[in-house]
């Protein structure tokens, strides 16, 4: 779902953008804003890249504001929509030029930019959608002739000026600590639901690098919705394994502080099995999951500082599928992710590997006094396999820190399970 000024404009929940959308908003006869800029003809694909391209400076100066829609195939007067008419040709091509020039001509990047083509072949429209960016300011130009920042002064685009310049980078070195402060706060604040004088809990956590602004409170289904979505999403990477997830309560979580809470549903006979998670208003994400003192076969017990690869591995499995969902419903495009274990014990974390016929190996492993939480930040303009491909990357650093090389739990995509259903639940 996208929230753009369009849904704003016309006080809209978040949604998608498509005919019934942009036929309101020519209705209502929007007028431009520091967001929304109606174009009447789709650019040339030549020389979109240019330093002198107006689609260039457009989404670059929205890029340095608050985001921002670009509308081809609208009539405008005084600025303020009138009618549709015809923006040109549509191409496979035209589209990637529009999402990619932005990411490749501007400096630092702007990512995330998407294209939403509407109507006939004989009226076409296409909305251009830019995000709000963390990486403010954007400059482009070139070493030869210079680098500027565009930036929208209400219904224009204007230069930046040095003072500009100087307050934009000090902005951003600001919400770079900002954003490093709120994650560890949401660490400890899903740490508090751990039991780690107990067992080895692992904690997870990923945040917006620009949070979701807070509109309407997300309805208790929007929260469900997301946990689901995520089961399924972290099922899909690892099919044969005990999912933290599957431990609580999806469908009716609790409220919280400017959150949703899914409390963990399984009996206190089982503690190794306990798990959390939640889902905040600005797309914030977490989960914890004990990891130690669970069950092997012939009724063995592993001690609470113990535990097996794959139950970390399936955290992360669930993580990045908690930010895959999230950023699907809030609109995220960039997150950055945590995760660590907690352990009060005296004795050693031991994570133990896997040999070549399934069974618990050791030998490789590496005890540790205590683990260094792992983080990264993860693109979510991608589909499932690029999820996946960051959270095996990010797995590895994680088993990576207890000695061990390669990931057990991640499978091949199985036709057969396409509902999330795993083919067989390893407990031990």
């Amino acid at each position: 779902m996208e929230y753009t000024a369009l849904h704003r404009l016309l006080n809209r929940p978040p949604g998608p953008i498509d005919d019934d959308l942009l036929r309101d908003a020519v209705t209502e006869q929007l007028a431009e804003t520091d967001d929304l800029d109606w174009k009447r003809q789709l650019p040339e694909r030549k020389g979109l890249g240019a330093p002198d391209s107006e689609y260039l400076k457009d989404v670059v100066a929205f890029a340095n504001g608050r985001g921002g829609v670009l509308v081809y195939g609208v009539q405008e007067e005084k600025r303020a929509a009138q009618t549709r008419m015809h923006a040109g040709e549509w191409s496979e091509g035209l589209e990637r030029s529009l999402t990619q020039i932005p990411a490749s001509h501007a400096h630092p990047s702007v990512l995330g930019v998407k294209a939403y083509p509407m109507g006939s072949d004989t009226q076409r429209a296409v909305a251009v959608v830019v995000p709000a960016s963390a990486e403010r300011p954007h400059l482009i130009g070139t070493a030869k002739d210079g680098f500027r920042a565009p930036v929208r002064n209400g219904a224009d685009t204007v230069w930046m000026s040095e003072r500009d310049l100087e307050a934009a980078y000090r902005d951003r070195f600001a919400e770079r600590r900002n954003a490093a402060d709120a994650l560890d706060r949401l660490y400890a604040d899903a740490a508090a639901w751990t039991a780690p004088s107990e067992l080895a809990w692992g904690v997870a956590v990923a945040r917006p690098r620009v949070p979701a602004p807070l509109r309407d409170k997300p309805a208790r289904d929007d929260a469900a919705n997301v946990v689901g979505a995520a089961r399924g999403i972290g099922y899909r990477m690892a099919q044969e394994h005990q999912h933290p997830l599957t431990s609580v309560d999806e469908r009716n979580p609790r409220p919280g502080l400017r959150r949703w809470v899914a409390r963990n549903n399984k009996s206190e006979a089982a503690p190794w099995l306990h798990a959390h998670a939640g889902v905040h208003f600005d797309g914030a994400i977490w989960i914890t999951a004990a990891l130690g003192g669970h069950k092997g076969p012939n009724n063995t017990e592993w001690q609470p500082h113990e535990f097996r690869a794959w139950r970390l591995e399936t955290l992360v499995c669930d993580l990045f599928g908690l930010v895959k969902a999230a950023a699907d419903h809030f609109g995220g495009h960039s997150y950055d992710v945590r995760l660590g274990v907690e352990w009060e014990g005296s004795e050693r974390l031991l994570i133990a590997g896997q040999d070549n016929f399934g069974y618990a190996y050791t030998d490789g492993s590496v005890p540790l006094a205590s683990y260094t939480p792992v983080e990264a930040t993860v693109d979510t303009d991608t589909d499932e396999a690029g999820i996946k491909a960051q959270a095996i990357e990010f797995a590895t650093d994680c088993v990576n820190q207890g000695g061990l090389q390669f990931l057990t739990a991640f499978t091949e995509p199985d036709p057969r399970y396409d509902d999330g259903t795993p083919r067989v639940m390893q407990w031990e």
